[in-house]
């Protein structure tokens, strides 16, 4: 199942049914407008944070699924979505199998603790998979537009290096 640019609602329905298998990214023409009251709640406020190699900052609102415990946070530059992150989705790990290999696998920082290739990118498909150092437990699913390896690298991925005082 293909999600057909524009097609909000599929995506949320992907999401909330956390068919990630079968994820195919982003749509194009699905804007934050569109997207928003498709979730069963979002907050008025608006964060900002720095992503991509660039360090670009970025706004983002969080929202909430009815299957997920924690919200889901939606990044976004004026009305377009950049990304969807979901901490601690309780997804079985057979995801890995089910997507295939990854198109690059990135290190992960948690706090000050740094995961070597936890981060499973398959951007092709708009989705990174982050899993604990242990490899028994997903962490976090980034869900974004199709793009290469390299473009997910400079526009999305941001984790800040392990710092020496």
């Amino acid at each position: 199942m293909k999600i057909i640019d524009g097609d909000c609602k599929k995506a949320i329905e992907i999401i909330e049914n956390k068919s990630f298998e079968i994820w195919a990214g982003l749509p194009d023409n699905c804007k934050l407008d569109d997207l928003l009251p498709l979730f069963k709640s979002y907050s008025d406020s608006i964060g900002t944070g720095k992503i991509g190699a660039n360090h670009e900052k970025c706004s983002y609102k969080m929202a909430t699924l009815n299957s997920f415990n924690q919200q889901l946070r939606v990044w976004f530059k004026g009305k377009d979505i950049v990304k969807i992150d979901i901490k601690y989705p309780k997804i079985e790990t057979k995801l890995f199998n089910q997507l295939g290999n990854p198109d690059g696998k990135l290190d992960f920082f948690l706090q000050n603790f740094k995961m070597t290739n936890a981060e499973w990118v398959y951007a092709s498909k708009g989705i990174s998979v982050i899993q604990n150092s242990d490899c028994t437990q997903i962490i976090e699913i980034v869900l974004f537009k199709p793009m290469s390896f390299e473009q997910y690298q400079n526009n999305i991925y941001y984790r800040a290096e392990i710092r020496e005082f």
